[in-house]
């Protein structure tokens, strides 16, 4: 199975951690840190782009300066313990004191504070929305008059496109244009899926001008997520372009993607920058341009002399080829005088190899295909690595990955080959007719491993939309759906919700868990209603039944949402009552809204005590539920910290039943880490709690869980003793099956703990008989090892199989860890060691990457 990433941001936030560890050590930042290379640090209004030690130095700047970012209810204690601890070098003990906090509460918190952190360096960095740069180009033939031409047209606030085929050089003339005009340059690829939706737009023309300091549009796109409409839109890009003290140059390349006749919304595109006619001169390139320009530039072949020119300059092994005349014509009247074909045949003339043979070039078809088949056969394993890494990427990839000691001698070969193109913001990108056609040419397993180192590299950067695409081309739908689903806020504050949308709709398409099925129900639906499609949106929750608590809860409140907008409020009322109910039951998530709401009631009275302690309550009810969220994402560390916050909110007003309850939440994550007596404290002092409000029912409840924790270690009597009060706690209730089925579950594993296996079975069948979906996999679990300890092995085997695939539809790790344990038990029995082997490593893989050491122990010794 798999199981959820424990972090989306683990590698971002591991990336923030250690340029903590190293702050006073500006020239390690700049030799290793990737946050700060280039490729992050060029979004900074006042980056130094220079060496490492001085990269350093902007990164120690932009860290200290995100600490003052931290928002919440914990923020001043977060950025102290940040500022003292990283910045300051302070000790655990000299910190925590300042702070007021033990050993192990000071460390959850400080991880709390660097996820904090990395919150806010998203925010400042925006890795998501890296403006793009023209190509680097250093040399142009024969179209020096074009040239002229151009930068005289676009002195004036006048349209030039350039047209022509491809690989004819219209990107090339216009980067050399960008690099000859001396004003701000704003370069935007259209990229289908990427950038060619308007608010696209938006978020990149609002961080250009915000660069140049005029800030309005960006504050506009970033506080409405880029839904600002056509007209507003308008007047602030208009008023920007007013505002500069130096008129930018607008570049278009890849114009012909936008096809207003297929796409409504390509057609508001074209609107809005023909709107732009006449504000600032703009530069359109494409093999057809589908937006009105003053002047039409249209491309030609090179001439032959320009052909051998270029030909003529090649080199291998550092001397010139010499080429005849009739060599010179043959390429010429093959390629037809296209740069993009007379660049491929001078690299392939070029390469290192001795072994290239002239003739058998001459022989070879002229085309992009069979070129470039030709160069990358006789690159170095070196090149070949950098090639394929790269031709994974639809955006650039941050160069200093491969700029290191192995593989930057291979970079370059790629770049002087004119294969790679790199940026003055620290990106490398593999020319994109070449990348699609060494990308087709990889089998399957190859795509999908550097579709994964892919998505490492992206997330190591904080572009999780971008991360999300590669998982899911590599076939790890599922881990992209979780990641993205963890950052949406701000990925789409960073324009990201379109390109989200076209990724995540095909997978209904796939096998999916049902919590993940679900899950990315509610993310398409969302963000159907965050562009202005409710009735998709509706269909789109109408359609699936949503049967796990937490999601059901908020799929209710989305539907709620949707209704409104559409002005049905009987409806929206009805399902927003349901899920309340839901919440109310399950997970009290909505009861904080109702405490808000009780107390603007109070406070409107002029009860100021009763409203402050309902809006206590209210913070109370938030922090347990981002507790159980994280409890349920196996994320204990962080569960524990909200949990503690909560525990202290229901103690500042002596909340008997709030304090009870987050003893119980507590006691779990305790049990699970194995630490028992400190669970059933927690658990005694929960049921006392209990017994003073008249509580029967939680009573129990804490009874049963003490029970659990003394049958895990060892205490089978203690717990026998514990599930007898309980059982006649509950006697009277007629609403208790869950808690029966509890009861008879841990009965059964304290008889089969004490080998009174006929006693364990009647338990067992009971639990089973209830039919509660919760207990049920835990239930058949000990059913099989009832079976397994009788030596019924085929029966026992069933059972397991049973529990673990019940399991793995709840997605409960923590019991499929269990099974599978149980499961190499079972092949040990049969003495089948590789079985016995896979399932106590499954069991390993799923309690280490869910943070449970206790169990990874347990588990390692009953493999030996």
């Amino acid at each position: 199975m798999t199981v959820p990433s424990t972090s989306a941001q683990s590698q971002f936030v591991a990336a923030v951690e250690d340029a903590l560890k190293h702050y006073s050590d500006s020239q390690w930042l700049g030799d290793f840190s990737p946050l700060a290379s280039p490729y992050l640090l060029t979004n900074q209004l006042t980056i130094a782009k220079g060496s490492a030690h001085s990269r350093g130095e902007a990164l120690q700047r932009l860290l200290a300066e995100a600490i003052d970012g931290i928002q919440g209810r914990n923020n001043e204690r977060y950025q102290t313990i940040l500022r003292a601890y990283y910045l300051d070098g302070g000790t655990v003990a000299q910190v925590g004191k300042l702070v007021g906090l033990a050993k192990n509460s000071f460390h959850l918190n400080r991880k709390a504070a660097i996820d904090g952190l990395a919150e806010v360096l998203v925010s400042r960095l925006h890795p998501a929305l890296r403006l793009e740069r023209p190509p680097t180009v250093f040399r142009l033939l024969e179209r020096d008059e074009l040239l002229a031409q151009s930068t005289g047209l676009l002195g004036s606030a006048q349209t030039l496109a350039l047209v022509g085929g491809g690989g004819i050089g219209k990107t090339v003339l216009g980067a050399m244009i960008a690099q000859k005009m001396d004003r701000p340059i704003f370069w935007y690829t259209i990229r289908s899926g990427l950038t060619d939706q308007l608010e696209n737009l938006f978020f990149a023309l609002g961080l250009f001008f915000h660069e140049q300091g005029i800030s309005s549009l960006w504050l506009e796109v970033v506080a409405t997520n880029g839904r600002i409409g056509y007209e507003k839109g308008m007047s602030m890009v208009r008023f920007a372009l007013a505002e500069m003290k130096q008129t930018p140059l607008l570049c278009f390349d890849d114009i012909d993607i936008l096809q207003a006749d297929k796409q409504p919304t390509h057609a508001q595109w074209i609107s809005f920058v023909e709107g732009l006619h006449g504000l600032a001169p703009m530069l359109l390139m494409g093999q057809r341009v589908p937006i009105a320009a003053d002047q039409y530039l249209q491309f030609q072949p090179l001439s032959l002399p320009a052909s051998r020119e270029l030909l003529l300059e090649t080199k291998r092994n550092g001397e010139t080829i010499r080429l005849q005349h009739g060599q010179l014509t043959h390429f010429y009247r093959q390629t037809q005088g296209n740069p993009r074909l007379l660049q491929l045949c001078r690299s392939a003339l070029g390469l290192k190899k001795d072994t290239v043979d002239l003739d058998e070039i001459l022989r070879d078809s002229m085309s992009v295909d069979a070129l470039l088949r030709r160069i990358v056969g006789q690159f170095g394993e070196t090149e070949r690595e950098v090639l394929t890494a790269l031709c994974v990427y639809r955006n650039p990839a941050p160069a200093y990955v491969w700029q290191t000691k192995e593989h930057g001698p291979g970079l370059l070969t790629l770049v002087n080959s004119h294969l790679v193109q790199l940026d003055d913001r620290g990106g490398a990108m593999l020319v994109p007719v070449y990348g699609q056609r060494i990308y087709q040419d990889l089998p399957i397993g190859i795509r999908k491993h550097l579709h994964t180192m892919a998505a490492d590299v992206r997330r190591t950067m904080g572009a999780y939309t971008a991360a999300a695409y590669h998982l899911i081309q590599a076939g790890q739908a599922e881990e992209a759906i979780w990641l993205w689903r963890g950052v949406q806020v701000q990925e789409i504050a960073q324009g990201q919700a379109t390109a989200a949308g076209l990724l995540f709709r095909p997978l209904f398409e796939q096998q999916l868990r049902r919590a993940t099925r679900e899950t990315l129900t509610i993310l398409c639906s969302d963000l159907e209603r965050f562009s202005g499609n409710l009735k998709q949106a509706a269909t789109d929750l109408e359609q699936t039944s949503i049967h796990t608590p937490i999601l059901a809860i908020e799929a209710g409140e989305l539907a709620g949402m949707i209704a409104n907008d559409q002005s049905e409020f009987d409806h929206a009322e009805e399902v927003m009552q349901e899920s309340l109910r839901l919440a109310e039951e399950l997970l009290q998530s909505q009861v904080a809204r109702i405490r808000k709401g009780l107390g603007w009631l109070h406070m409107r009275q002029r009860s100021l005590d009763k409203a402050e302690h309902e809006l206590i309550l209210a913070q109370y009810e938030i922090e347990k539920l981002r507790g159980k969220v994280a409890f349920e994402r196996c994320e204990y560390d962080l569960a524990e910290v909200h949990y503690e916050q909560a525990q202290q909110l229901a103690e500042s007003i002596q909340d008997q039943e709030a304090m009870a309850k987050t003893e119980n939440d507590r006691a779990a994550i305790y049990l699970f880490r194995g630490e028992h007596q400190t669970c059933i404290g927690l658990l005694s002092t929960a049921r006392k709690r209990y017994e003073k409000i008249g509580k029967t029912l939680a009573m129990a409840g804490t009874q049963i869980t003490q029970a659990v924790a003394h049958n895990q270690s060892g205490d089978y009597q203690a717990a026998l003793n514990l599930l007898h009060d309980a059982s006649k706690l509950i006697a009277s209730s007629t609403s208790a099956v869950w808690l029966q089925a509890l009861i008879a579950q841990a009965r059964a594993e304290s008889y089969l703990g004490l080998n009174l296996l006929e006693q364990a079975e009647e338990q067992i069948q009971q639990a089973i008989e209830l039919e509660e979906i919760d207990i049920l996999p835990d239930a058949y679990r000990v059913y099989g090892e009832i079976l397994l300890r009788r030596e019924e092995l085929e029966n026992a085997e069933h059972a397991l199989q049973r529990a673990l695939a019940l399991a793995e539809e709840n997605a409960d790790p923590y019991l499929c860890g269990y099974t599978w344990r149980a499961l190499g038990m079972l092949n040990q029995k049969r003495r089948h060691v590789e079985g016995a082997n896979q399932a106590f490593a499954q069991a390993l893989d799923i309690f280490e990457s869910i943070n449970l050491p206790n169990e990874v122990e347990r588990t390692l010794t009953d493999s030996r």
